[in-house]
């Protein structure tokens, strides 16, 4: 059993599964806490400085298939400004103009998604439920087929 990594247990009986699970919680804190703490931000920033040309077609084919797609802009943005000082990505001169072109391809379609928006009116704003209704209208729907609310329309 040593030879897997497991140890001996404590030299006691538990009464359920409940403490089971609390005393295994309490030994994973134990553990935990004599371990450094991790910024993910500079590990993967420090990951990705040292990937290789496959993995960065490999993100970009992402970007391109899936971020840009689920308009996902601004990820694929820092994304690929994180991408443009690369060593791997500045001397390979048709990897710096996929990227370069990628990024202005995001930046055009959040463009174009910004100017679609849909304007803000009472129909499809965020406070649909909130109505003022007037004595004797059930509803908006009703207040409207009498062309009460038509002002707002």
């Amino acid at each position: 059993m040593e030879k897997h990594g497991f140890v001996p247990g404590p030299d006691r009986l538990f009464e359920g599964l409940a403490e089971v699970v609390s005393y295994l919680r309490e030994r994973q804190q134990e553990f935990r806490k004599d371990l450094p703490a991790w910024n993910h931000k500079v590990d993967a920033l420090e990951l990705l400085k040292v990937a290789p040309r496959p993995v960065i077609l490999r993100y970009l084919d992402r970007i391109e298939n899936d971020w840009i797609p689920d308009k996902k802009f601004c990820p694929a943005t820092r994304l690929l400004q994180d991408l443009l000082p690369l060593p791997v990505v500045c001397l390979d001169e048709p990897l710096l103009k996929r990227v370069r072109g990628i990024l202005e391809l995001v930046h055009e379609m959040s463009e174009l998604s910004h100017r679609q928006r849909v304007p803000v009116t009472p129909a499809t704003s965020l406070f649909t439920r909130l109505e003022r209704r007037a004595p004797g209208i059930q509803s908006y729907a009703h207040a409207n087929r009498g062309g009460l609310l038509s002002r707002w329309a």
